[in-house]
């Protein structure tokens, strides 16, 4: 018997704003906490939300000491390397062990892994396609072995791709995807029209991805390909 985990969830970014109210010049929707929220539920994880702190280092450096007392801190935004992005440096400056940082896959390049004593730490970027596709790829099966999966590993499956799809980098690449039962069995995918890492509308529209590995350019239309589904 495991007990679920304890997350901790942070959202970080003075333009963020609660769902409902008017936008100002400038801000934007807070969607990360309320996606990942729903993604640590079908994980079985036990989610401690932590609200949304501005770029502030003194009260961001307030609330993730709050939050490494659980066994996994999230952290949404702050990460990359902007101005604002503090993340990184107050994380180190509380003792939090670097495992890595960037990592070669698209959307979610600046995702970083930390580790304390008794946890772990992921900072997730601020656009909502890297946040989730972060999540799946990293934290998803983390939250599995620590329920007690001892071989989670991500969930990926097999379909049939619809559509021809192109990739211009080397870096894997998820592509926001709709994927529905095959008519022979199995799974067919359809990449959304539109991709790119803050495309809301592209997640509202699909149920997981399809991934193009790096040394792929191009895989053509009716070939098998790797999914990963999140709904």
């Amino acid at each position: 018997v495991y007990r679920a985990p304890s997350i901790s969830l942070l959202a970080t970014g003075s333009e963020l704003v609660s769902a409902g109210l008017l936008l100002k010049p400038g801000q934007i929707y807070d969607s990360n906490r309320l996606v990942l929220q729903r993604l640590i539920g079908l994980s079985g994880g036990a989610c401690h939300d932590l609200g949304v702190v501005k770029d502030d280092p003194n009260e961001i450096k307030q609330r993730i000491q709050q939050g490494l007392n659980s066994d996994l801190l999230m952290i949404s935004g702050g990460v990359s390397v902007g101005a604002h992005d503090y993340v990184k440096t107050i994380l180190k400056d509380l003792g939090v062990e670097t495992v890595f940082w960037k990592v070669q896959m698209k959307p979610g390049k600046p995702i970083f892994c930390g580790r304390t004593p008794t946890g772990w730490v992921f900072g997730l970027p601020g656009n909502p396609i890297s946040c989730v596709v972060g999540y799946l790829v990293f934290i998803e099966p983390l939250i599995r072995r620590l329920i007690g999966e001892a071989n989670a590993k991500v969930n990926y499956q097999k379909a049939v791709l619809m559509e021809t799809v192109h990739k211009k980098d080397d870096r894997t690449f998820y592509m926001t995807a709709q994927i529905t039962p095959g008519e022979a069995g199995g799974l067919q995918a359809t990449a959304t029209r539109k991709q790119g890492s803050a495309m809301m509308q592209a997640l509202s529209e699909s149920n997981g991805f399809v991934v193009v590995p790096e040394a792929c350019k191009e895989i053509k239309g009716g070939e098998t390909v790797d999914v990963l589904q999140y709904q």
